[in-house]
């Protein structure tokens, strides 16, 4: 199977709970969206850390 790349969009989970409630508007919600690349021979999904750069509990993604 060999490698293939994904593009993902990384929410900062905290900012879309808040924006359910509505305590802040959706445009303000944090995210980023990254290319990865998956050995699909793996295992385990591990972002790289710089792309962590908002602070939450939880992150939630979507492919």
């Amino acid at each position: 199977m060999g490698e293939v790349t994904l593009k993902v969009k990384l929410t900062n989970a905290a900012d879309e709970v808040n924006a359910l409630r509505g305590l802040i508007p959706p445009t303000e919600v944090r995210h980023v969206e990254i290319e990865v690349h998956v050995d699909c021979r793996g295992r385990k999904l591990i972002p790289n850390s710089a792309h962590l750069h908002q602070s939450a509990e939880r992150v939630s993604w979507t492919t």
